[in-house]
């Protein structure tokens, strides 16, 4: 039973880093933001960060 409920602990601290690191990135990202289209921010998907990367390796 200990057990259970230590595996729930540590994944709640997991979803609470992984949200800080969302939300820091997510203010980056709309500070520096690329013409275009794309970037689903607001929707709380992780991978929003992928099209200002391809973006910054296209144009430097």
């Amino acid at each position: 039973m200990n057990r259970i409920f230590l595996y729930f602990a540590i994944i709640v601290l997991l979803l609470i880093c992984i949200s800080l690191l969302n939300i820091k990135s997510k203010e980056n990202y709309e500070k520096d933001r690329p013409p275009g289209p794309w970037g689903d921010i607001g929707t709380g998907n992780p991978w929003y960060m992928y099209p200002y990367i391809l973006h910054n390796i296209e144009y430097y």
